[in-house]
């Protein structure tokens, strides 16, 4: 049986820490419930009204990450704090989790309890602001991703489900890379009730320089997803998208040329808007086994300034989907064939994005 007092759930493979953090709840009117690794979580899950996790990633074994991963392909997922020290990689978190309400540095300290304290009344409590702002990227110290380990990690954050249904629409990607940090990124997000988002991008580069790429990219597609939803549509226009974009990119301080295809769909208008910056990728109309190519060009790189960048709008039917597409020509049989894969290891190097409305 399911118990209707709201709970706080702590993941923390330290006692100490889950004391701290438990002393803390004590003070609201809160069931609390502790666990020491995220493999316990799911039958506290069924079982408990829980509104908050607190989410220890550096004790909470192996299991944080898709832990994340799985709350969020949930339709109403459950608030998280997470406990870590700041890094890149972990800012690429919270921007990545829209559920995450924020990061706290430890549970050692009376700062860090006082702090934990306001977050959790802020979160419980109906009718208040689940997030803070995030840090802008500029301010994020990107060497932090030349670990290899750190910075294959994190590029693969970004991908999601190979296909995934949105409102009127549906997403359907690969990705192939010969190596775990790919030239190749893909993403896209629910940014209104109405409005879809999403890109495919290239940058020539194999190392942790594409995981910065890689999370700037992404990171810009979630503010936008959080700070659009009460904006006119109209606002809404590709290549002024990508003028921020690109200045992003630009401050992020790395001299890398940065390619991408980006659409904005409108799921009740049916009408789609594409911007294209560079040579690498192009934009299909396909219907059944046919894809009939879209003339749209501007710039060379989001690193140009300025930057010129056009946009065009097409109304779909039902009968046809819009791809973006980059890579080696082999590829387009597996588009072709319908092979949405995701992100896969492979001796060949591109993807494509395939969009469908309903």
């Amino acid at each position: 049986m399911r118990s209707a007092k709201p709970a706080i759930l702590i993941i923390d493979g330290e006692q100490q820490n889950r004391q701290r953090a438990t002393e803390v709840v004590n003070q609201f009117d809160l069931e609390c419930h502790e666990v020491d690794q995220c493999q316990d979580v799911l039958q506290r899950l069924t079982t408990h009204s829980i509104e908050l996790i607190i989410l220890n990633m550096q004790c909470a074994g192996e299991g944080a990450i898709t832990l994340l991963r799985s709350l969020n392909e949930s339709r109403s997922p459950i608030p998280v704090i997470l406990i870590t020290p700041p890094s890149i990689f972990m800012q690429q978190v919270v921007e990545r989790y829209s559920f995450v309400v924020a990061s706290i540095d430890n549970l050692s300290s009376d700062h860090s309890l006082e702090q934990l304290s306001k977050l959790i009344a802020h979160t419980v409590l109906p009718n208040t602001e689940r997030r803070w702002s995030p840090k802008e990227l500029t301010q994020l110290d990107i060497d932090e991703f030349a670990e290899s380990g750190v910075a294959e990690i994190s590029q693969q954050l970004m991908y999601q489900k190979p296909s995934s249904r949105l409102y009127q629409c549906q997403l359907d990607y690969s990705i192939y890379s010969r190596n775990l940090l790919s030239p190749w990124f893909v993403s896209h997000a629910a940014i209104t009730q109405r409005h879809t988002a999403g890109f495919l991008a290239f940058s020539p580069v194999s190392d942790h320089r594409a995981a910065v790429i890689s999370a700037v990219l992404q990171a810009n597609l979630n503010r936008l997803r959080r700070r659009r939803k009460e904006d006119p549509p109209e606002t809404l226009q590709p290549e002024l998208l990508l003028q921020k974009l690109a200045k992003e990119v630009r401050l992020s301080g790395l001299d890398i040329q940065v390619e991408i295809g980006f659409f904005i769909f409108d799921g009740d208008s049916k009408k789609l808007s594409i911007s294209i910056v560079g040579s690498h990728i192009r934009g299909y109309l396909r219907h059944d086994q046919q894809l009939t190519p879209m003339m749209l060009r501007s710039a060379t790189s989001l690193i140009e300034e300025p930057l010129m960048c056009a946009a065009i709008t097409k109304t779909l039917s039902p009968d046809d989907q819009f791809v973006l597409f980059g890579g080696e020509p082999e590829l387009k049989e597996r588009l072709l064939q319908d092979k949405f894969e995701g992100f896969i290891e492979s001796r060949y190097q591109g993807g494509f994005l395939q969009l469908s409305c309903h």
